[in-house]
């Protein structure tokens, strides 16, 4: 069996099913992050060297870019707390989209804080144990508890789910929320972190915005500023669906198999955008 298919049923059999687009975008406000985790994208990747290089989009251009698209928004990173005016980007998104925030929640929430009364608006919190910043962690956790805002936590499993969930507790203490385990997407995703680079057809759907406003196909193009398509804040949106030739497999982000996306052996030198947006 040729590696590409090996490649292709293993994830199929490791994803949890098949996956599709779920039409939300994801930006990245800023690449910037408070932490140094070894399985974040930022530190995994070569080039990523290239993070402080990004201007960033003004609030205004943000609040432009996703009132444009109108589909339902993830804002991640890098760290999104750590961007200027992210509850002004949050409060001017159109209030019928949802908003959710990928944060580590290891910055202080200070200043006005009206952003996190915002309708259709949660927090996905992912906890590292290694940030030992426990106390601000968890007093962001109540002030988000406070405030009612809809937030979830989730760890990578890297201590052994049982030593996690208890140092988890012991460390929060009472009150601690419950905490989902994931597993390291670096062992579930047989295109990241190798030593070998492979030329494969990634055929992708997907919405991810760089700092700068740049879409990209992957997570690991966009820390690298490799092959940008079209810039959101003065380009229309080229279509969500792309089918490329990247000579990168085995470089990827460990997060870049997630949604819909196939990787199959290239026939041709090159291929061309598939406009289905």
């Amino acid at each position: 069996m040729r590696l590409w298919k090996i490649i292709y049923f293993s994830l199929k059999r490791r994803a949890f099913g098949r996956r599709f687009f779920d039409g939300k975008v994801r930006a990245y406000p800023t690449l910037r992050c408070n932490l140094s985790c070894e399985y974040c994208v930022n530190n995994h990747i070569d080039g990523g060297r290239h993070l402080a290089d990004y201007s960033l989009l003004d609030p205004e251009e943000w609040i432009e870019i996703f009132n444009w698209l109108n589909r339902d928004v993830i804002l991640t990173g890098g760290e999104p707390l750590l961007y200027p005016d992210l509850g002004k980007v949050i409060l001017g998104v159109n209030p019928k989209l949802e908003v959710t925030v990928y944060s580590n929640l290891m910055v202080p929430l200070r200043g006005d804080l009206s952003w996190l009364q915002r309708k259709r608006l949660s927090v996905y919190a992912s906890y590292h144990i290694s940030g030992n910043r426990d106390s601000l962690f968890a007093e962001n956790v109540r002030l988000l508890k406070k405030s009612g805002t809809p937030f979830s936590v989730h760890a990578i499993n890297l201590e052994g789910r049982d030593r996690l969930q208890a140092a988890f507790a012991e460390k929060l203490g009472a009150g601690a929320p419950h905490i989902d385990i994931d597993e390291d997407q670096r062992n579930i995703f047989p295109g990241s972190s190798k030593a070998f680079r492979k030329m494969v057809r990634c055929d992708r759907a997907v919405i991810l915005i760089a700092p700068d406003g740049g879409r990209y196909q992957c997570v690991s193009r966009m820390v690298r500023r490799v092959a940008p398509f079209e810039n959101l804040a003065k380009d229309p949106l080229s279509g969500i669906r792309h089918v490329v030739d990247c000579p990168d497999f085995g470089f990827c982000a460990p997060c870049d198999y997630l949604g819909e996306t196939k990787f199959t052996e290239p026939n041709t030198k090159t291929a061309n955008p598939i406009d289905d947006g």
